[in-house]
């Protein structure tokens, strides 16, 4: 069944009604929305007319404002949450289940951090939380992916000196990314005995010095990535000439970012974008099948990659030592 055959099920056998109820409730949000910032202004306005006249100062209208301005966030921010986890309650499972009966979808789990830090292709992180957890079998591949953003923790250090000359010196703790996007994971069917990464971006002089570093028969290949393996041989054995070219065919669907691992009995696919790629937008109409359709691809293209990297085949072909 093609891609756009299952959509055509999906919208004949339910989805559309599902959809044209959620628009009900987005609608409604959205008037709720409005009704209680208009009555924030009116109250800011009142406000900072009562400090304007009493105390004569434009201090207290720009504290008003920026009150009134928080809590017209606040509600924003509270409403399309709200939608959005109706969106993935009552959509998500449906759009999943059209591309395999074996996957499950849950839409506030994400990968456990220890998978994250198996996958070896980024530092462990300080912080890191996800969404939008899909989990199953893919023909004869098991496969779980989700989002996932990881953050690595540093300090800034703020230095000021006043007019008598003291300085004072403070710091405070701030994040920076490491990973934000989609974390593919599948098992493999075979216990790889060293782990080979496939990074982003081609191999340059240094690199190329490392013991670890793996050349490849593919100039094309090796512009695009650079390889790193504890077993030179198994990575050659990994990387035949066909995987690499399902992996650059892979990496033009989903950009120049897309890295891979193969670690102890799986294979890591990463894949960056946006934390917000399963998230509809309060303010877009949600009965609209182009959007829905755009969230459908999306899941459709990392479901693929069982195809686009012949897993089910390999599979087939790799066994597990006993």
């Amino acid at each position: 069944m093609t891609v756009q055959q299952s959509l055509d099920n999906l919208f004949s056998n339910g989805l559309t009604e599902i959809l044209a109820s959620l628009e009900d409730e987005r609608r409604r949000r959205v008037a709720f929305v409005w009704k209680w910032v208009a009555l924030v202004v009116f109250l800011a306005l009142a406000a900072s007319g009562v400090v304007l006249i009493k105390a004569e100062t434009f201090f207290g209208v720009i504290v008003a404002a920026v009150l009134g301005l928080i809590a017209c966030i606040c509600l924003v921010s509270r409403q399309g949450s709200a939608f959005a986890g109706a969106f993935k309650t009552r959509v998500m499972p449906e759009l999943v289940h059209a591309l395999g009966p074996g996957l499950e979808y849950d839409g506030w789990d994400y990968l456990d951090v220890d998978e994250f830090r198996e996958c070896g292709l980024f530092m462990a992180p300080d912080r890191y939380h996800g969404s939008d957890l899909v989990e199953g079998l893919v023909g004869k591949t098991e496969l779980r992916f989700s989002m996932v953003h990881a953050e690595e923790e540093y300090e800034v250090t703020d230095t000021e000196t006043d007019s008598d000359g003291n300085t004072t010196t403070t710091t405070r703790t701030e994040y920076r990314d490491i990973f934000r996007g989609i974390l593919f994971s599948a098992d493999c069917n075979k216990h790889f005995s060293g782990s080979t990464f496939v990074c982003a971006g081609g191999s340059g002089f240094f690199s190329r010095m490392r013991k670890s570093f793996v050349k490849l028969e593919s100039p094309e290949f090796d512009r695009a990535f650079t390889v790193y393996s504890a077993d030179q041989v198994e990575a050659r054995y990994l990387l035949s000439p066909g995987l690499m070219e399902r992996i650059m065919n892979l990496r033009e669907k989903t950009g120049k970012g897309l890295q891979l691992s193969f670690v102890g009995e799986r294979l890591y696919v990463a894949v960056p974008m946006s934390l917000s790629a399963f998230r509809p937008s309060l303010w877009h109409r949600i009965d609209d099948l182009k959007e829905v359709t755009g969230y459908f691809w999306l899941l459709q293209l990392i479901v693929g990659m069982v195809d686009d990297l012949n897993l089910n085949l390999n599979t087939r072909i790799w066994s597990k030592s006993a």
